[in-house]
């Protein structure tokens, strides 16, 4: 099947991919941060998601699928290859279309990863 096969700073992440894909998109986003903004938004952010949309199916459904963003600090070097792959990393995240807006748009990990992050920000500021 076509993947992105995705390096950082010279490593493999790994090939990502689906075989009923409609549509894939790998997406680099930078955002800037606001100081009065949610703790989680103060700094500037940098990362990049893979995500796409399947075929429908012998039901009639499409699927959105995912997998997890990964942050980039300043100078990592990101490589990507659109290759032939049949060793393709899962998806974290592959949801009826139908019913995308109704489901939980994070997994149970990358919730509670945010939640740290926000618990650390508001720690520091609170305990100086």
């Amino acid at each position: 099947m076509k993947a992105f096969r995705i390096e950082i700073d010279g490593q493999r992440v790994g090939d990502f991919g689906v075989p009923d894909f409609s549509f894939q998109a790998l997406i680099f986003n930078l955002s800037r941060g606001k100081p009065d903004a949610h703790p989680s938004l103060r700094e500037d952010r940098c990362d990049f998601s893979v995500s796409g949309l399947t075929e429908r199916d012998e039901t009639g459904r499409f699927y959105d699928y995912r997998w997890s963003k990964q942050e980039m600090p300043v100078g990592m070097r990101v490589t990507v290859e659109v290759v032939e792959s049949e060793n393709c990393l899962e998806p974290v995240k592959r949801v009826p279309d139908d019913t995308a807006a109704e489901a939980p748009p994070f997994t149970k990990e990358e919730q509670r990863a945010m939640w740290y992050e926000d618990y650390l920000r508001l720690k520091k500021e609170f305990e100086g």
